[in-house]
C-alpha cells in the first residue's frame, strides 16, 4: 500500500480522487497566493508557520515539506476546496478574489481573508464552510 503521507489528496471538480506530490502541492499553494495577493508571510500564516522564512524553506527546499506535512497538508487542502469552491461559483471572474475581501457579519466583520490570516485551523475550515454555501 502507497504511503499517504508521501503524496497529497484532495477531491477534483468531479469528485473523484486526485493526488498531487508535495513539491506540487506547495508550488500550487503557492500559486493561489500569489494569485490572491498574498506575500510570503501571509502564506506562511495560512501554512500555520511562525514567519515567512519557513515557507521560504519549504518553497526552496520542498524536501523540508516532508517535515511540516501533516498540519500544512490539511491547510494546503483546505486552501486547495475553497479556491476550488471559488472557481465552481464564479469561474474565472475576479468576483471570486473579491469575494475573499468582502467584509462579513458571520465573521465579525472581518473579509474572508482577515479571518483566514488569525492563522487557525479552524478559521480555515470557517471560511471553507462558507465558500461552500455561496
Amino acid at each position: 500500500m502507497e504511503d499517504k503521507l508521501e503524496k497529497y489528496e484532495y477531491r477534483g471538480y468531479e469528485g473523484r480522487e486526485n493526488i498531487l506530490e508535495p513539491s506540487t502541492a506547495i508550488l500550487a499553494f503557492g500559486q493561489i497566493c500569489e494569485g490572491w495577493g498574498l506575500d510570503d508571510e501571509d502564506a506562511a500564516t495560512l501554512l500555520g508557520l511562525e514567519n515567512s522564512n519557513g515557507y521560504k524553506l519549504i518553497k526552496s527546499r520542498i524536501d523540508l515539506y516532508r517535515d511540516y506535512r501533516l498540519d500544512i497538508s490539511e491547510r494546503v487542502k483546505t486552501v486547495f476546496n475553497i479556491t476550488l469552491n471559488l472557481y465552481r461559483k464564479f469561474g474565472e471572474d475576479k468576483n471570486g478574489k473579491n469575494w475573499l475581501r468582502i467584509k462579513m457579519g458571520d465573521l465579525g466583520g472581518k473579509s474572508p481573508l482577515e479571518y483566514m490570516l488569525n492563522g487557525s485551523m479552524r478559521d480555515l475550515f470557517i471560511v471553507e464552510s462558507l465558500s461552500e454555501s455561496i
